[in-house]
């Protein structure tokens, strides 16, 4: 935008002076991500969540829903956006959560010492999914690859690992350990 400092202020107050009668904005702007869920809450939270195991390093690998765990999905929501704005990608919005949350599953490692959410991966059964009509917006898979076409097949929703380079070589473990590879 080649533009003067006058025309650009200019601008910037037709910008806010639409924004507060509810029009379309002059720039396109992104929403700023939320803050960090309360950490002893997520703890309480995550300590009723179904345990499936522990990573060599402590981490714990948690199934639990958004039912279950309503700031742990808030949480999940917010680095959810974080890691994907990292690469380009995002709603934009503070937090990235979609209709789809609340009828899968979240597996997700956390970190007990450090109180945090390093990655999550949402899944489902698909044909609960599809039967309740909640629809499978991901990829199907069969839970085994010598599983009969029969079988019980799984959701695979959209997974990240926390932006923190700390993280990434243990929520990788964390998916092998399960079976996601």
């Amino acid at each position: 935008m080649d533009v003067s400092a006058t025309q650009l202020a200019q601008l910037f107050r037709k910008h806010v002076y639409r924004i507060a009668r509810n029009a379309r904005p002059v720039f396109d702007s992104t929403e700023t991500i939320a803050p960090p869920e309360n950490r002893q809450l997520l703890r309480q939270e995550l300590a009723a969540s179904e345990l499936l195991g522990t990573t060599p390093d402590g981490k714990q690998i948690l199934l639990c829903t958004m039912a279950q765990a309503p700031c742990a999905m808030r949480e999940i929501g917010r680095l959810r956006e974080l890691s994907f704005r990292s690469v380009g990608e995002g709603t934009g919005l503070p937090r990235d959560i979609d209709r789809f949350d609340r009828d899968y599953l979240q597996l997700l490692l956390w970190d007990p010492e450090e109180l945090e959410i390093a990655g999550a991966y949402r899944l489902g059964d698909a044909a609960a999914l599809l039967r309740s009509g909640a629809g499978v917006p991901c990829t199907v898979i069969r839970c085994s690859a010598s599983a009969p076409a029969w079988s019980p097949t799984c959701a695979a929703g959209w997974s990240w690992v926390a932006v923190s380079s700390s993280h990434a070589t243990r929520a990788a473990t964390a998916w092998i350990i399960c079976g996601w590879e």
